[in-house]
């Protein structure tokens, strides 16, 4: 298992996905919590501000080179929650969008009266996305009366 230093030496990520405090010299694996979203998150203190961090992008930015600037991390298997390093990748939004229409991730069948919701309910497409668990351009073309007008 390779590990790296995070934040001035404060926090360890290691490449099978797991991050470790080391708050008051003692090592303790951060479990943290997985969100609404399916990703798993970890609470880290940084210059005395808390935030949330997405172990995926811990890991993929400790360990794994993104020399054209991409700027999603894409889970290769599907599963949010294997965050090892093997199984992660730098992508475009576009080519994580392909990944997951060719590997059925992206749920692109929705009845009428889901739709009819989608249309009344407020939050920007990117909320509403996540919450049906379809693409963003989807919830626009329902928004739009593009498509189940």
């Amino acid at each position: 298992m390779n590990v790296l230093s995070l934040f001035d030496g404060k926090y360890e990520v290691s490449d099978n996905g797991k991050v470790f405090s080391l708050a008051r010299n003692t090592k303790k694996e951060l479990i943290g919590k997985v969100g609404d979203n399916g990703y798993r998150s970890v609470l880290l203190t940084v210059n005395g501000k808390r935030l949330y961090r997405l172990v995926h992008r811990l890991v993929a930015e400790a360990f794994i080179p993104n020399a054209l600037g991409k700027r999603t991390v894409n889970h290769k298997d599907g599963n949010k929650l294997n965050n090892s390093v093997e199984n992660l990748e730098w992508m475009t939004d576009s080519e994580n969008l392909s990944h997951a229409r060719e590997n059925g991730l992206l749920n692109t069948k929705i009845s009428r009266p889901i739709a009819n919701k989608i249309k009344k309910e407020k939050g920007t497409n990117r909320f509403l996305a996540k919450k049906y668990g379809i693409s963003k351009t989807l919830v626009g073309q329902i928004k739009n009366g593009e498509r189940w007008a």
